[in-house]
């Protein structure tokens, strides 16, 4: 034992317990499990023979167009169609000509071709084995084309058209051609890139510099948060643990790697812990940080991770879950034996703590929607909806960061209170920024840095900040200074004389149709909020129509990262944040439904919900300067709009 490690001994002794204490217990440790609800039920039914739940997900994602999740749902079947045959091929000889059907035939014979190959070197596969492994390709070869012409904008068909290439040997002009027809589908499915980046390897038919080439300039083209940005990452561990060459003397300098990794930690950054999507870049990722000796970083990677191990890297070195929870045991007392004897070891930031719901489980349905309008205009353009609605002012926005970054200027300047540009009236240093009893509305929590302290902007593209700071679009008058409110609570109020379809409407769908009628034609988005139980959600509507929407469910799959930036963008653009981070992170997550709403509304300067909401109905019936705007004949709607409207 060197001197050094003798020295360091009594550390980890000491430390050697508290050291990632916190970390899941190895018992709870699974490798590749899968966490998509509905996949979980389609490998059950599978198994028992029953392909009704894999056919109903494979449309699915098919009609969706989820394609990250269609990969993996048809690498996940196939498997399964492996160990269990038999409903795979019942299910095609009834339905021939299914997409589904004959994508997942065909992801299922190239993985048969590939279990009689394995993963071991060309040297050591025998020459029967290599027959029988071409034989099997070929006859992949037909349902591979099939399923590219039944489902023409489906990239998974040449996701393993690339596989099915690296293993037959085809030539690099057949390779680019299977490249090019991926990237005109889905530019950034990294599950297609995954396969090209195996392909371009030295090991197989490239060059390390050619693999780093390709994963860095896919990263450079990708969005933030996109999976994109873990290539380098891949062809990092590709070059490290995987080829024979020693890497101090290879073509990849120590730069390329750092920077690799330096992408991928601030990829997970974009994920929160435990996300499943993000394991298999952080399994790698923790690999990396150990192999450069970053022992706390590893540590807190081996956290975020949590119990999602995955099958690789680690199964480069041995067996996958043996490797991993030796690694993650050899970091921590790596961690513990750099502590100081009589020092602290490095504690993880405590977790959010749970919003409690008094009426949790009540099961009963409330929503509420907060408009970019003052109460009187909104009352005016809901005239019409033939829905009675109770409208009140909101409060200000949930304001701005700490460090002011992302406050709105104002377009009039001066020390009186005015309008900003989209017509909201703002306070003066030391004026309140809210009327009516301070108990009536919910405690907002402190703001992220650069939300916006004047609320929501205008529904219209480009009328971010900067645009603001301009001087803004030319929208409608701001509401009268006397109000007090520049944004409205808006809800469904009792119908003391129902008709027929206001009686047999749920509260959703009332508020729902009333918020289209009433932000068609208008320049102001709204949002309306839903709670249900355990789960709470949203949708944005402009101009009549639903712009975006969410949900958050625990027991429902996260929702992908390209998903997740589509809404966000829907949201940025209604109601400018501080930018897509913190929207995409609140989104991809369905923990704690209740704090990620009341967060999201934080992070778009929304003003909180009332006390009540999911609680009780009718929660603006005691709000200050609240409004009762009742159901209206269309006729009478029409009157009573052009009355308000003379001067």
């Amino acid at each position: 034992m060197s001197l050094r490690s003798l020295m360091s001994m009594p550390r980890m002794l000491r430390h050697g317990s508290a050291v990632g204490a916190d970390l899941p217990p190895d018992e709870v440790v699974t490798v590749d499990a899968v966490t998509d609800p509905a996949l979980c039920d389609a490998l059950s039914a599978a198994a028992l023979g029953d392909a009704a739940p894999a056919r109903e997900l494979l449309a699915e994602t098919r009609l969706g167009a989820q394609w990250e999740r269609r990969s993996n749902c048809v690498s996940a079947l196939a498997t399964s169609a492996l160990r269990h045959p038999g409903w795979l091929e019942n299910w095609l000889d009834t339905s021939p000509d299914d997409p589904d059907a004959t994508l997942l035939t065909a992801g299922l014979r190239v993985q048969r071709a590939w279990q009689v190959r394995t993963g071991e070197d060309a040297g050591e596969i025998s020459d029967e084995q290599f027959r029988v492994f071409f034989s099997l390709l070929e006859e992949a070869v037909p349902m591979l084309s099939a399923a590219t012409e039944l489902n023409p904008t489906d990239p998974v068909p040449w996701e393993i058209a690339l596989t099915h290439a690296r293993g037959i040997q085809s030539p690099r002009d057949v390779f680019d051609s299977y490249w090019s027809e991926a990237v005109a589908r889905a530019p950034h499915h990294f599950g297609c890139h995954a396969s090209a980046l195996q392909y371009l390897c030295e090991k197989w038919y490239g060059s390390h510099t050619e693999m780093f080439d390709f994963a860095e300039r896919a990263a450079d083209r990708a969005l933030p948060g996109s999976l994109l940005n873990a290539l380098p990452l891949l062809a990092a561990i590709e070059y490290e643990v995987v080829s024979p060459d020693p890497p101090e003397t290879g073509p990849i300098t120590r730069g390329r790697l750092a920077s690799a990794v330096a992408r991928a930690l601030e990829l997970s950054s974009w994920y929160e812990p435990g996300d499943p999507e993000a394991a298999e870049f952080r399994n790698h990722l923790a690999l990396m940080l150990i192999f450069e000796q970053r022992w706390q970083d590893a540590l807190e990677m081996f956290r975020a991770i949590g119990v999602h191990a995955r099958e690789f890297p680690w199964a480069y070195l041995g067996e996958s879950r043996k490797e991993f929870l030796e690694f993650r045991l050899g970091v921590r007392m790596q961690v513990a034996s750099s502590t100081p004897f009589f020092g602290k070891p490095p504690q993880p930031a405590p977790p959010p703590e749970p919003e409690q719901i008094a009426a949790e489980s009540d099961g009963v349905h409330r929503s509420l929607a907060i408009v970019s309008a003052a109460p009187d205009r909104v009352a005016e353009a809901a005239l019409m909806c033939g829905v009675s609605l109770r409208i009140a002012p909101a409060p200000w926005g949930a304001g701005q960061g700490a460090s002011g970054e992302g406050r709105a200027e104002p377009a009039t300047g001066g020390t009186e209170g005015g309008t900003d540009t989209v017509g909201r009236r703002y306070p003066v240093d030391g004026e309140h920024r809210s009327e009516g009893p301070a108990a009536f509305w919910s405690d907002s929590e402190p703001p992220g840095p650069g939300s916006l302290l004047w609320g929501a902007g205008p529904g219209i593209p480009g009328a971010g900040p900067a645009a603001w700071r301009a001087g803004g679009p030319s929208l409608p008058a701001a509401p009268s200074p006397s109000s007090g409110a520049c944004l409205s609570y808006v809800e469904v109020a009792p119908d003391l004389f129902p008709n027929r379809r206001t009686g047999a409407a749920t509260g959703e769908e009332l508020l729902t149709t009333a918020v289209a009628g009433f932000t068609t034609g208008e320049p102001w988005p709204a949002l309306v909020l839903h709670h249900t139980a355990g789960r709470h959600g949203f949708a944005l509507f402009g101009q009549g129509t639903v712009l975006a929407s969410h949900q958050w469910d625990p027991a429902a799959p996260v929702l992908d990262h390209p998903q997740a930036a589509a809404v966000a963008r829907a949201l940025a653009s209604a109601f400018p944040p501080a930018g897509p981070r913190p929207l995409i992170t609140l989104l991809r997550g369905g923990d704690d439904p209740a704090r990620r709403q009341r967060q999201l509304l934080a992070a778009l300067g929304l003003p909180p919900l009332p006390n009540g909401f999911g609680e009780r109905d009718d929660i603006l019936k005691d709000a200050p300067g609240a409004q009762l705007v009742l159901r209206r004949g269309v006729l009478k709607g029409i009157r009573d709009s052009m009355r308000r409207r003379r001067p």
